[in-house]
């Protein structure tokens, strides 16, 4: 008579309702097989991880470097408008009855001026000839007010401030 259970190699696995392993002998197996899977899916999400924070890294220098370059460029660009506009709006301040309308054609001009560079998205910014303008203007109330003041508009003659400290990331 043959015996049910000699056919049966007790050698191969038999695999319960749960998935595990019933034979002990394959247990090394399928732990190393285990954590070869698991170190291969982290060494995946580290690359992710790694690749995702490199990017987040590059965007953020190249955007402090790029707001530093515009840093300069607006200041001093913004600098010329900003004391033409001092000037004049400060001579109708301390002295409204000499204002003109002259005065007053031109300090409407450069502020239309500024707000159209800022609707264009541009930084405000005035040219040779809007200082000429100024110049001539208070040069009626301030004989030697050209010479006196023409070195205050070159941003060259100013110290630049420094940037601002670099945005935190959270």
């Amino acid at each position: 008579m043959k015996d049910d259970n000699a056919d049966y190699d007790d050698s191969r696995s038999r695999s319960s309702s749960d998935g595990f392993s019933d034979n002990e002998g394959d247990s090394e197996h399928n732990d190393r097989f285990l954590m070869e899977q698991e170190s291969r899916a982290m060494e995946r999400r580290s690359r992710t991880v790694g690749f995702r924070e490199g990017i987040d890294v590059g965007k953020e220098e190249t955007l402090q470097e790029g707001f530093n370059a515009g840093y300069l460029v607006g200041a001093s660009q913004g600098f010329r408008s900003g004391v033409l506009h001092g000037l004049l709006r400060s001579y109708t301040s301390q002295f409204p009855n000499l204002a003109s309308t002259d005065h007053v054609a031109l300090l409407a001009t450069l502020r239309e001026k500024e707000q159209s560079s800022i609707t264009r998205g541009d930084i405000p910014s005035t040219n040779a000839s809007d200082v000429d303008a100024v110049h001539a203007i208070l040069a009626s109330a301030f004989p030697n007010f050209s010479s006196h003041m023409a070195a205050h508009h070159d941003k060259a003659n100013h110290p630049v401030p420094p940037p601002p400290p670099p945005l935190q990331s959270q």
